[in-house]
């Protein structure tokens, strides 16, 4: 089967990713839908299509895709009910891909994920708005981590995020969970290429750009989990060796 060099491309390091994980328990709502699609529009990435499944292909209206977003389903588990959904939305022109996993509990913290994916040089050419936009955000959902990196980089690390920090990235912002957890003074003193505290969090850049090579992406990975310290981390099914007590209460009801 022949395979064409778009659909190469959409797995490698030609894409970016902007990620937020936040336990806001507003993220099943209709008023956390209309600040994400604000959030979009203000800087020019207004959503033209939208669906809960493949293909995104329905024609954008505020009422249709906040009611499609809204729509959870309701899971009963071990010691605690949640109930969660996922929405996708898409910009035609530059290519944005919106995706948010939203889960709520009234008996355990859960974790929703916002994702925006786009490619690294539109990352680049439109960083002012890929910043405000990532600001904005932040200043909304209060998230325990988010990060900037490419995508090859985001796979290669991602794991669940209650499961420790899900990896380093081009850009990481540590929230207050993080920040209580592992402590300021420690995190500014990793000897990043910059850091910027930003609401209740901290910014940390772990290089001048994120048009480097894969290589000295990886090293720059490794470097730096290394000063903040390995067992802080997940990776993809394998848990953290510490996390915030938040974490290790998910970890405790998802897993028993």
């Amino acid at each position: 089967m022949r395979v064409k060099m778009s659909e190469c491309n959409a797995f490698g390091q030609s894409n970016a990713i902007i990620y937020l994980a936040t336990c806001d328990p507003r993220m099943g709502s209709a008023e956390a839908a209309e600040l994400v699609f604000s959030a979009l529009e203000q800087v020019g990435f207004g959503l033209d299509r939208y669906n809960n499944v493949e293909p995104v292909n329905i024609p954008f209206t505020r009422e249709g895709a906040t009611q499609m977003y809204i729509s959870g389903t309701t899971y009963t588990r071990p010691g605690y009910r949640d109930t969660g959904n996922i929405f996708f939305g898409k910009h035609a022109r530059p290519g944005v891909e919106l995706t948010v996993q939203w889960n709520i509990s009234s008996d355990i913290a859960c974790l929703s994920v916002i994702k925006i994916t786009l490619t690294k040089k539109q990352l680049m050419k439109s960083m002012k708005r890929c910043m405000e936009l990532l600001r904005n955000l932040i200043q909304i959902f209060h998230p325990a981590y988010a990060l900037v990196g490419t995508r090859d980089a985001y796979w290669r690390q991602c794991g669940k995020m209650w499961m420790g920090i899900p990896g380093l990235y081009w850009l990481n912002y540590f929230g207050k969970e993080f920040i209580d957890f592992i402590g300021a003074d420690h995190i500014l003193g990793c000897g990043w290429e910059r850091t910027e505290s930003f609401t209740d969090g901290i910014f940390a850049w772990t290089a001048p750009s994120i048009d480097l090579p894969e290589d000295e992406i990886k090293a720059n990975e490794k470097k730096y989990k290394e000063r903040l310290g390995s067992q802080h981390f997940s990776s993809p099914g394998k848990y953290s060796e510490a996390a915030p007590p938040v974490f290790m209460e998910m970890r405790e009801k998802i897993c028993q």
